[in-house]
């Protein structure tokens, strides 16, 4: 037999000619109980604010900037060195391009058996020391990069331009110059044409102030894409004439008069 209230929960069990009496107080329980609840309420709603906080955008950060905590510029993911194993006739033919040219052209020393995974740290090397110092490097990296409006219009579908404002050089223990982190402000009337949405560009403002989220679940892929399109732009003005290899991007909205 069994009886409850608010107050207290009562259970008689008779054995033989004994009988027992049990109450379990209720209040306690119940106060158990509405305190979980709350605090699931409350868990939940800070787990929404933090999502709303932390909005899907269409500048992720760099590694560097992502988690500093975790960041070791010291220690690259491209850091084997396969050493110095360019024959004497193959340096002779590299350094000839690098004097007459003052860069290197991969699709061109593919054809003599030179290899870029196997031997650009050394080649970067001679790009750099030719350079000079490393104050002279970093003149030649301001000449490029610095006070002057970048354009991507051949990746893939994007069309936009960037500025660099800031960037950190870096030298390894192979020697080869790198860069942790080059930050650029991208102008928000770029765009981009994604195929299996529409025909039409889009601008980058667009995506970004997306109220109905209609972008969500691209915008993180978007960045990236942005980000790899800068990587590869850099590459193909820096590193080919210095030999300074960019490891990341951080890219942030600009101002329209920023770009006039």
């Amino acid at each position: 037999m069994a009886y409850c209230s608010v107050d207290f929960y009562q259970i008689n069990v008779r054995i033989g000619l004994l009988n027992i009496v049990i109450f379990i107080d209720m209040k306690d329980i119940i106060l158990k109980v509405l305190r979980e609840v709350i605090e699931q309420q409350e868990l939940g709603e800070k787990t929404r604010t933090l999502k709303n906080a932390r909005r899907v955008t269409l500048y992720p950060k760099s590694a560097k900037k992502a988690n500093p905590l975790r960041f070791r510029p010291e220690i690259r993911e491209d850091s084997t060195d396969y050493g110095n194993n360019l024959s004497p006739e193959k340096l002779d033919y590299i350094k000839k391009i690098i004097d007459s040219s003052d860069r290197i052209n991969w699709s061109e020393l593919k054809y003599v058996g030179i290899d870029w995974h196997k031997n650009h740290r050394q080649i970067y090397r001679l790009l750099s020391k030719k350079i000079g110092s490393r104050e002279d490097i970093i003149k030649k990296v301001d000449d490029i990069l610095l006070n002057k409006i970048h354009t991507i219009d051949d990746c893939g579908t994007y069309n936009f331009n960037f500025i660099v404002y800031n960037y950190d050089l870096e030298q390894d223990t192979d020697g080869v110059y790198y860069i942790n982190e080059v930050d650029c402000i991208i102008d928000q009337s770029g765009t981009v044409t994604l195929i299996n949405l529409s025909d039409e560009p889009i601008s980058f403002e667009k995506l970004n102030d997306d109220p109905d989220n209609e972008y969500e679940s691209i915008l993180w892929e978007l960045g990236y894409e942005i980000q790899d399109c800068i990587k590869d732009e850099l590459g193909d003005i820096l590193t080919q004439y210095t030999g300074v290899e960019v490891e990341d991007v951080d890219i942030r909205p600009g101002k329209k008069e920023d770009f006039e």
